[in-house]
């Protein structure tokens, strides 16, 4: 596969954020482009998301995954830390969801 180059920056973020001294310094989140703190330094109810470089959150949001996509990468990524086989569950709910979701999206166009 080619790489294509994009002008895009990370997270949809305008590029002159990316050569402050205050981003240079870590103080601004790459996320949410804020200065200073942010509230995915905090994690309330565990630390199951915070040992990830990129915490599940982050990559919902700078895909715009929806809802439901969101809770299969949730559930699948803190199954090991948290809830086990029962978050592997949820994850495969949400899937069933989305595919009958889908298949009923492609049985209204017929």
């Amino acid at each position: 596969m080619e790489h294509v180059k994009s002008d895009a920056t990370p997270w949809g973020l305008p590029p002159e954020i990316f050569s402050t001294d205050e981003y240079k310094s870590g103080n601004i989140n790459p996320v949410t482009g804020s200065v200073g703190d942010s509230a995915l330094d905090k994690q309330v109810g565990g630390n199951h998301y915070k040992q990830f470089p990129i915490q599940p959150v982050e990559f919902i949001n700078a895909n715009n995954l929806s809802y439901m996509q969101g809770n299969v990468i949730k559930y699948v990524v803190r199954y090991p830390f948290k809830n086990g086989i029962a978050d592997l569950e949820k994850a495969k709910h949400y899937i069933e969801m989305l595919i009958e979701f889908e298949r009923n999206k492609q049985l209204d166009k017929e």
